[in-house]
């Protein structure tokens, strides 16, 4: 077996790992919940295949993808936090997370008051994650 072969079959035994533990800590020690969103922050950046820029206001981005013509091709990439509050399996008490969502182009941006499904730690209180 060649070098360059071995090295990715190592890189892809390690990421199937990965991801194999990934959704058995998710099993095992989180259950769904319902968060109601506390508070948004946003960034934003522009991406073409070759640059990114800089980190910007969201409203910034938007505006120079829609009338800047070196910009009109290129993705809006939004890096969203939520501050969320929800009720703790373990103890039925109330906590509050800082969570980074997933946003894809497209997808409605949550905003104060979205109710949002959550991971809540089976174990430890205050502890959740995102899908």
């Amino acid at each position: 077996m060649s070098t360059k072969l071995y090295t990715y079959a190592v890189i892809g035994v390690g990421l199937a790992g990965f991801y194999a533990y990934d959704q058995y800590d998710r099993a095992a020690n989180y259950v769904e919940t319902e968060g109601t969103i506390k508070k948004v922050e946003q960034s934003c950046y522009l991406e073409s295949s070759k640059y990114t820029t800089e980190v910007i206001p969201c409203e910034q981005a938007e505006v120079l993808k829609e009338v800047h013509p070196k910009y009109k091709n290129w993705s809006l990439k939004r890096d969203v936090r939520v501050t969320v509050s929800f009720r703790s399996p373990v103890d039925d008490n109330f906590y509050t997370s800082d969570l980074k969502v997933h946003w894809s182009q497209g997808d409605k941006v949550p905003k104060f008051g979205d109710v949002m499904k959550i991971l809540a730690s089976a174990t430890e209180p205050s502890k959740a994650r995102t899908y």
